[in-house]
């Protein structure tokens, strides 16, 4: 009787082991898809202004927050610096070219003029 009642707990502490784990989600997962969400919220557009490929900038002027990612009226918010996504082909743009911006939201800084991409596109 004995070794029946502890063959029964094992059994029961891997089918609560099993069912915890896939009940709870783990950190890093969650912690991916919250970052991910909140970074693709903004978007925003402009025009090339200089292309600084040595550094990784591209200075853009004239950029607005596109439709989606803005409530009323589009409004000039002057030059900005971007530093341009991992990868980004700097011969696709050139000063002039309007261009679409994935912006990081948490590199979006107002008092220096810098952002970061995630993504960059020309605009149609």
């Amino acid at each position: 009787m004995f070794l029946v009642g502890s063959v029964v707990l094992i059994f029961l502490a891997i089918a609560l082991v099993a069912i915890l784990t896939k009940a709870t989600p783990t950190e890093k997962s969650s912690d991916v898809r919250a970052r991910a969400t909140s970074k693709q919220a903004l978007t925003v557009q402009s025009t090339v202004a200089l292309v600084d490929e040595a550094k990784g900038t591209i200075q853009v002027e004239n950029l607005q927050f596109t439709d989606k990612s803005r409530v009323g009226k589009a409004q000039n918010l002057g030059s900005w610096i971007v530093t341009a996504p991992i990868g980004f082909n700097f011969a696709s743009v050139s000063p002039g070219m309007n261009v679409v911006i994935g912006v990081d939201s948490q590199t979006f800084q107002v008092t220096t003029h810098t952002l970061t991409a995630l993504t960059m596109v020309l605009a149609k």
